[in-house]
């Protein structure tokens, strides 16, 4: 071998020190840029040329995790537990930021310390979950669900993190404990607790764990969760995840107008969704993979094809068609957010707001063919008078509206009328009576409201709906 092939430098000084805590991850990066290196001089000598960015990223292997923040050191108070018919309990930690960027950390297992050993339907039933935060700092939403191991036994036990679980930078979580919600186990799972409010001295830069827990009924809504005063002992391992290239995801109209919210109609839209590399791909080409989330989205919100752009070697981008589909139904504005994965490659999500153009209703009308709004009708003693409803967009369920006469004795008026989701667009009759003289002054009218049970939420009980006032002349 040539002597050129030698690298020109040693290793740099900082890779000679001795780790400080929290910098050992970043120092096994620094070491292994610096030995790739050397393999770069070492096959070019031997006249083999690496694919731009040296190593596959196939090939790269993740940093062997270190614990980032810790208070299982800390003195042992008591303890508290969750079960199926009580509470669970979430304990709270805000990451640090990360030398590389912000580009976030992986997250590999979390640690607790169980008092007592499960029998095998209570490890079956018991749930330890990563969950998002709320903006003023209590549990959210589940993230990712860990894995239970096959024996939880009295004493320090590891709950591993799926392989794609990121942690952003500078950012609160949470670790739900709870059972399984319907669940048949009797039992309780109690974790050790702390009163130190102090983590253990290994942690990461900017670390910290909340110094207070919360708790709610799994039988309540979410948003019950109340705040306790104790901390339970708990450790997060993990690494930081190294700048990767990034990949950009942009949408465009058929115009190629950069688009950001699209406004529903009852026809489908389709808006293209182009990943772009920062550089050419290699020789095997990149595959990025897409798929679709959000508040209140599903499937039969959008299609998406295909699902994985394939940008070939040479091309720097790929191209997928995101369809909007329209309907009828009332469901407010959504948030719709894209996100893509590739080997190699981090990409930030696109989000796209979708603005409804439906609004739940009903419409007291002429008449079948005539959408003319009706107020007030007159109909003569014995004698009969007609209007019809309908509703202003899809149910979810089937909508029964009742009319009432305020005074029978002046007025009678048919009964309730149900609208399916398959029907709700036709117009269905109303047919009100005379009974007796009454001038409009009197103040008769019929009313409309949503009755029996309530299948969409859109069409409450309490929905407000036009009256229709009453005039009932004499018999001619």
């Amino acid at each position: 071998m040539s002597h050129s092939a030698r690298p020109s430098e040693p290793p740099p000084p900082e890779l000679r020190l001795r780790a400080r805590p929290g910098t050992g991850v970043r120092r096994r990066w620094a070491w292994r840029r610096w030995l790739a290196g050397l393999a770069a001089a070492v096959l070019a000598a031997a006249g083999v040329v690496l694919p731009p960015g040296g190593v596959p990223p196939a090939e790269a292997q993740d940093p062997t995790p270190s614990t980032l923040v810790s208070n299982l050191t800390q003195t042992t108070a008591s303890s508290f537990g969750i079960s199926n018919a009580t509470r669970m309990r979430a304990l709270g930690f805000v990451t640090g930021s990360n030398s590389s960027g912000n580009t976030g950390f992986t997250l590999s297992s979390v640690e607790l310390t169980s008092v007592r050993t499960l029998t095998a339907q209570q490890r079956a039933e018991l749930k330890v979950e990563l969950w998002s935060a709320t903006t003023d700092n209590k549990p959210n939403e589940m993230l990712k669900s860990l894995e239970v191991p096959t024996t939880v036994s009295a004493g320090s036990v590891t709950f591993a993190a799926p392989a794609d679980t990121t942690l952003s930078a500078s950012t609160r979580y949470f670790v739900v404990v709870r059972y399984n919600e319907g669940g048949t186990t009797s039992g309780s799972y109690f974790m050790r607790t702390t009163e130190q409010t102090a983590e253990d001295g290994n942690a990461a830069t900017g670390w910290s764990i909340d110094n207070n827990s919360w708790e709610a009924d799994p039988r309540a809504a979410v948003t019950s969760w109340r705040t306790s005063t104790r901390i339970a002992k708990v450790a997060v391992k993990g690494y930081e995840k190294e700048s990767l290239p990034q990949i950009t995801l942009a949408a465009t109209d058929s115009g190629n107008n950069p688009v950001t919210s699209v406004t529903e109609t009852d026809a489908d839209q389709t808006v293209t969704v182009t990943a772009t590399l920062p550089a050419a791909a290699g020789s095997t080409g990149v595959e990025v993979a897409l798929a679709v989330s959000g508040d209140n989205v599903t499937g039969d919100d959008y299609a998406l094809s295909p699902t994985t752009i394939s940008i070939s070697s040479g091309d720097t981008s790929g191209m997928a068609t995101l369809t909007i589909k329209g309907d009828q139904m009332d469901e407010g504005t959504e948030t719709l957010k894209v996100s893509a994965t590739a080997t190699g490659y981090e990409a930030e999500p696109l989000s796209l707001t979708i603005v409804d153009d439906d609004t739940a209703g009903v419409s007291v009308r002429e008449s079948s063919t005539d959408a003319t709004a009706v107020t007030a009708r007159s109909v003569q003693v014995g004698a009969t008078a007609t209007y019809w409803l309908v509703l202003d967009s899809e149910p979810t369920a089937s909508v029964t509206l009742t009319p009432t006469s305020s005074d029978t004795s002046k007025a009678t008026v048919s009964g309730a009328l149900t609208f399916s989701v398959t029907n709700w667009s036709t117009p269905q009759k109303v047919t009100v009576t005379g009974v007796a003289a009454a001038a409009a002054s009197d103040g008769v009218k019929v009313t409309h409201a949503v009755t029996g049970t309530v299948g969409d939420t859109n069409y409450p009980t309490s929905l407000s709906i036009g009256e229709v006032a009453l005039t009932v002349t004499a018999a001619s």
